[in-house]
């Protein structure tokens, strides 16, 4: 429940160590210790689970005024000590995983023991980590984070997966009805199909096209290379037998794609009209699946990289904390008037290894989007005409970089101009980086109106009017197995000594900062496009640059 505390269940026959684990998880979260692995099952069938196949121990408890005392009682996350008197760890485990009311509770083991085939086990029979004692207080905790955070994610996906189901079962439903409709009036069906978002097309008993509505006909074109009057004889490349006599009493919708002109995807179903020597011929209904499955990866794109920015985020401060120690005793050393030549010159490159290693931890920090912005509202089109004269200068002559400007035309939104400044620089050196032997970068601005202009590329973009900001290159574009994991802090694909991998993370998180989107368009050996999608002001708000 939002507000509440997750519940952490602490199982450990040391009363000294599960002292010590309450006293640092008590400020934030909700504590069930347990001394034995006997109590802890016990407490399991104390609120209706029942174990090993049995009934509960207490069978008011599943009665259904009890059903969220019950949710509210089943703990978010355990923590399991192996050697136990009486039933041990991986018991209790084991017996825990055997429920499926139970099984998805994340265990994390934490033991003495640590070898190797102690550690295999562990994993084999459901726990999701394992820690050895004596354990680092910090490290735990960021453990137990981290495996929340994938818990509430992975929650959160099965849900949405929930959604899209019943989102193409209602497709389905809506083509069935559709497709009965056709068999009971053909006289009305031109009527039906000319309004429909999917493409529809009516076959003779020669496979031959009769009738299709404009996406249909689109469909056609892209699909099979025909038009009206022509026979169908494959689909993309499948035998169109394969859609019309599917061994099926229900018509099954079958996945469909083609590269040229560009990457698409299409679910295909067919439905025959009559049967045996009464058949008249066969309805296809074909949908364009190409936007759903891109919003669908962008969105799982989005909450694995935000699970990944909150372990970053904490990881960083850690780090930051660790160098400022380290800065300070070399300074503090240099000061020293006995240190010789030699050993004053290690200090100085400590000092300067330490500032690189500040550097990434703020690129590290604008990832996770923990770095604070000054925002202001201003017009990015003379901002980005100051940006570009710099640019300039990171550049070699085998490269053009331009500008296609908006005359008369205002920009306005609410953000860190040095931020901005940021993400400009890391796409246009991104882009440079990807045209060794020359090429064509090309930054633009437009507006964008979701709804009015098109379907939202992201499932959380608001409506209203946006921003966009786009940098293009005429580069080898990103192929398909490196395109999901460009994001990702510390990925590269360049030479160690010419990228560190935090560059386009450093863009994600500073666009994320500004309440915005990105997005990449790529094709390989033709080029690449980032948009950057920022909420634009309107005109009210954007009157004399006041600060919001």
């Amino acid at each position: 429940m939002e507000g509440v505390k997750p519940l952490l269940m602490i199982i450990d026959d040391d009363v000294n160590i599960l002292k010590a684990l309450e006293i640092i998880f008590k400020a934030d979260y909700r504590l069930v210790p347990r001394k034995s692995g006997a109590e802890a099952l016990k407490y399991f069938e104390n609120i209706g689970f029942g174990l090993d196949g049995g009934e509960p121990a207490f069978p008011a408890m599943q009665n259904e005024g009890s059903s969220k005392k019950r949710a509210a009682n089943t703990p978010d996350l355990i923590l399991l000590d192996i050697m136990m008197a009486g039933l041990g760890g991986f018991e209790v485990c084991t017996r825990l995983k055997a429920n499926p009311d139970l099984e998805k509770i994340p265990i994390i083991f934490i033991t003495g023991k640590s070898e190797p085939e102690d550690i295999t086990r562990g994993f084999e029979i459901g726990a999701v980590d394992y820690v050895t004692k004596p354990f680092n207080a910090a490290e735990l905790k960021a453990r137990v984070v981290t495996h929340l955070s994938l818990k509430n994610a992975r929650e959160a996906i099965a849900a949405k997966n929930i959604l899209l189901e019943q989102h193409q079962k209602e497709l389905e439903n809506r083509a069935e009805w559709l497709a009965g409709e056709v068999k009971k009036a053909t006289m009305t069906i031109n009527t039906l199909v000319e309004n429909l978002p999917e493409g529809v097309v009516l076959l003779d008993v020669l496979k031959r096209v009769v009738l299709a509505n404009p996406r249909g006909k689109d469909y056609l074109n892209l699909l099979c290379g025909i038009e009206n009057g022509n026979i169908v004889k494959r689909i993309a490349d499948r035998e169109i037998d394969s859609f019309l006599y599917a061994d099926s009493s229900r018509r099954q919708w079958q996945e469909v794609k083609i590269d040229k002109p560009a990457l698409r995807y299409f679910k295909v179903a067919a439905e025959l009209i009559g049967q045996g020597q009464d058949q008249k011929g066969a309805v296809l209904v074909m949908i364009d699946t190409t936007d759903e499955r891109e919003i669908l990866q962008r969105a799982q794109r989005q909450e694995r990289l935000a699970a990944v920015g909150q372990l970053t985020a904490g990881i960083s401060h850690d780090f930051s904390n660790i160098l400022t120690v380290i800065s300070g005793t070399a300074r503090v050393c240099m000061g020293d008037e006995s240190l010789s030549q030699e050993a004053h010159d290690k200090m100085v490159a400590i000092t300067n290894q330490v500032g690189r290693g500040s550097r990434l931890i703020r690129q590290v920090l604008d990832f996770s989007r923990s770095s604070v912005a000054e925002k202001i509202n201003l017009d990015l089109q003379p901002l980005l005409k100051e940006i570009l004269k710099m640019t300039k200068y990171m550049i070699t002559d085998k490269i053009k970089i331009s500008f296609d400007q908006h005359r008369g035309e205002e920009f306005y939104v609410h953000a860190d101009p040095n931020r901005f400044q940021q993400v400009v620089h890391n796409l246009v050196s991104n882009a440079r980086d990807a045209m060794p032997e020359g090429g064509e970068i090309t930054l633009k601005l437009s507006h964008f109106f979701p709804g009015k202009e098109g379907k939202a590329p992201f499932p959380d973009m608001r409506y209203g009017k946006w921003v966009t900001f786009s940098c293009s290159d005429t580069g080898a574009g990103i192929s398909d197995d490196v395109l999901p994991r460009i994001f990702d802090p510390f990925f590269t694909t360049k030479d160690p000594d010419k990228g560190t991998g935090l560059g386009l993370a450093q863009v994600y998180g500073l666009v994320g900062q500004h309440e915005g989107f990105i997005d990449v368009k790529t094709r390989v050996g033709k080029g690449t496009t980032f948009i950057v999608y920022l909420p634009a002001l309107d005109n009210d708000a954007a009157a004399g640059g006041r600060k919001i």
